[in-house]
């Protein structure tokens, strides 16, 4: 009997052994490999006024996505990075090395749909797939896609928010934005506080009013990003833009720039600094759900693409790694906060008494973000793109769009500007 039950304790052990050997020999698809990075990584990131310098990676470039840059080199002493600043000033030559391209280039989503020719770059989706992301980041990934297939990583969201001054709210006893607030709440909201002497402040800029117009009815562009004709000029984006003027035009106090004390408004987030440092009291809050019973949301969206003739594409892809190995939640939060802090360095060395709350909120609205129509590059400045080609022209048209019963011509100018200036850009790097 003894012996018997020795015999099964043995197998047992053996048994637990063969487990635990199993377990410690089983490949985590996402760990790195053991081999040593090497040789040149060639990295281009999007600088505003940049000369096309070429320069290693030091101290003379500061930013949360130079950090994660400088850490990662760190971790491999053979391998070099090497980093290209790029511009994408409108009209100007590019200062994109051509022949070949860097290995990882920032590059904004339209890039990819109107620049880019079908094999320059790599096609994520095996490492996207490995990674198995649900939630946020992969909800930032597939904003990006290109029939069907992410070639790019995001490192930069700004989506749209709305902040509110929770003293004045409480004063004039008005309901706090909350996640159920609606465009009509924001719209009452904004007709008590006019009354009351106090600036709503909401964009005019044609970009930043997107969401609004997509939340109205109406739409920039085809589901795929490449018609406009049909759509930025059809029957429903036409109404959407005679209601945005009605709504806003008569019941808030007008431009971002006007004088007085804002308790209500919509921005970019990176634009906000000055206002929010100013004023503790505003607080940060979700775009109102519109009329369709959703929220809408546009974002300035960059990413990191891997060339697909790079011959160093084994640390790309280990770079790729480890800028998204923190988890879902965090990896959005540093593309937002990298969008932030890379336009703005005070929200890195003198972050707001808000800052916690902003991050906060963008993640969320960056998870229902499309990316914004006419960013065409990286450039997070000039939000217009490809509209500057026709600068003069578009100036003209602008004021037109927000004036009651006068969007329609000027829509289809638009329509077929835009559509006859993008089909020009293919391999314009």
């Amino acid at each position: 009997m003894r012996r018997i039950r020795r015999t099964i304790v043995s197998m047992l052990i053996v048994s637990l052994l063969f487990l635990l050997s199993a377990c410690q020999n089983r490949i985590d698809p996402l760990k790195e490999d053991e081999e040593e990075l090497s040789g040149k990584l060639r990295i281009a990131i999007g600088q505003p006024f940049a000369s096309g310098r070429v320069h290693p990676l030091d101290s003379s470039v500061k930013g949360p996505i130079y950090d994660k840059l400088k850490a990662f080199e760190n971790q491999h002493p053979d391998l070099e990075i090497e980093l290209i600043d790029i511009s994408f000033t409108t009209g100007e030559p590019s200062t994109i090395p051509q022949d070949p391209l860097p290995d990882l280039m920032e590059v904004a989503p339209y890039q990819i749909r109107w620049v880019a020719n079908g094999n320059d770059f790599e096609d994520l989706d095996p490492f996207v797939q490995i990674s198995r992301w649900k939630d946020g980041f992969a909800k930032l990934v597939d904003g990006t896609r290109l029939n069907g297939v992410a070639y790019m990583l995001p490192i930069k969201s700004e989506p749209m928010i709305m902040y509110y001054d929770a003293k004045v709210f409480g004063e004039l006893y008005i309901t706090a934005p909350t996640e159920e607030w609606t465009w009509d709440d924001f719209i009452m909201a904004s007709q008590q506080l006019k009354a009351e002497g106090y600036v709503v402040n909401i964009p005019d800029k044609f970009d930043a009013i997107e969401p609004i117009i997509k939340g109205l009815g109406g739409t920039y562009t085809s589901e795929d990003g490449m018609q406009f004709i049909n759509y930025l000029d059809n029957d429903s984006t036409i109404a959407a833009f005679d209601q945005y003027s009605s709504d806003m035009r008569l019941h808030t106090s007008g431009e971002a720039n006007k004088a007085g004390h804002k308790a209500l408004g919509m921005g970019r987030p990176s634009d906000l600094y000055s206002l929010l440092d100013e004023n503790t009291n505003l607080r940060i809050a979700r775009m109102p759900i519109f009329p369709d019973g959703n929220r809408h949301n546009t974002a300035l969206t960059t990413g990191l693409a891997i060339a697909a003739n790079s011959p160093n594409k084994t640390a790309a892809m280990e770079l790729l790694k480890t800028l998204t190995s923190e988890g879902e939640e965090e990896t959005v939060r540093f593309a937002n906060f990298n969008a932030l802090a890379m336009k703005n360095d005070k929200f890195s060395t003198k972050p707001l008494a808000q800052q916690d709350e902003l991050l906060t909120v963008m993640k969320l609205e960056s998870e229902i973000s499309a990316p914004a129509t006419f960013q065409l590059n990286p450039g997070m400045i000039n939000h217009y793109g490809i509209l500057n080609e026709r600068s003069e022209e578009f100036a003209n048209l602008l004021p037109t769009l927000f004036q009651q019963d006068s969007p329609e011509t000027a829509l289809k100018q638009l329509a077929g500007m835009v559509e006859t200036l993008f089909s020009t850009q293919r391999g314009m790097w």
